[in-house]
């Protein structure tokens, strides 16, 4: 059994044990008030006839407590709804969370998904402290623009593959921005594959919006890979070592 589907497990049994206990408080106050109504009310009025009294002290306070009994059972019974339709929304919102990390991890994992982050990190370095800005995007742009020897498309190798990832985390980042809590375990998940390719594409994406002036020019892969440098950085993580011939 999965962690997700343990602790889906150990939250609904929790659910179930607070929906019973309000649901016996429920029954239990409705049953009082039921049981002054039905058994210990005529024995009151038999009594009061029995010594001769028509007119019983105290008939309008009983017949109170009856109706403030009756009243908090059903106010029990309709708490207990409540609670019964908050669980399930929790529950239904937890399923579509989870639905979505499974298509998050699927984007993720993708051959040509992978395919195409190994290239990056193959071909694209991290600019150095002692590099100019401008040097290093002339690096990276020839890496990305370079075509191959008898190679036919119309985007290089190194075009389609970066097109690919930040289409890639351009969804992520849509998704994690608007449809998910960007939690703590999200970020771990996500951060290393995302990260150490976005060091490397970022400062390049980053330049193509500004000479395109188009400042929504991936904006949400840019949102996401941002956060997750920054994320690991305050979590002093170490950069990652690039090396090859491994999976």
């Amino acid at each position: 059994m999965s962690d997700y589907e343990q602790n889906t497990r150990q939250q609904v049994l929790k659910e179930i044990k607070v929906l019973v206990l309000v649901f016996l408080a429920a029954a239990a106050v409705t049953g009082l008030g039921g049981w002054l109504g039905v058994f210990l009310f005529p024995r009151f009025i038999q009594y009061g006839h029995s010594i001769g009294v028509d007119d019983i002290t105290g008939m309008d306070g009983y017949a109170g407590l009856i109706t403030v009994a009756m009243v908090l059972g059903g106010l029990l019974f309709a708490l207990f709804q409540h609670i019964g339709t908050k669980i399930k929304e929790a529950r239904d919102r937890a399923q579509i969370s989870y639905d979505i990390y499974q298509s998050l991890h699927s984007r993720l994992t993708a051959p040509e998904a992978e395919a195409a982050r190994r290239w990056i990190l193959m071909h694209i370095p991290v600019r150095e402290p002692d590099q100019s800005t401008q040097a290093w995007l002339t690096q990276v742009q020839e890496a990305i623009n370079n075509k191959p020897t008898g190679w036919t498309d119309e985007l290089s190798p190194g075009q389609q593959h970066v097109k690919r990832v930040l289409n890639n985390f351009d969804c992520l980042g849509f998704v994690a921005e608007h449809y998910l809590s960007v939690e703590e375990a999200l970020l771990e998940w996500m951060s290393p594959p995302i990260s150490k390719v976005w060091e490397r594409i970022g400062p390049y994406v980053e330049d193509q919006s500004k000479r395109r002036h188009e400042p929504d020019f991936y904006k949400s892969a840019r949102f996401i890979g941002e956060l997750c440098i920054e994320w690991r950085k305050r979590q002093n993580l170490p950069k990652s070592v690039i090396v090859k011939d491994t999976v």
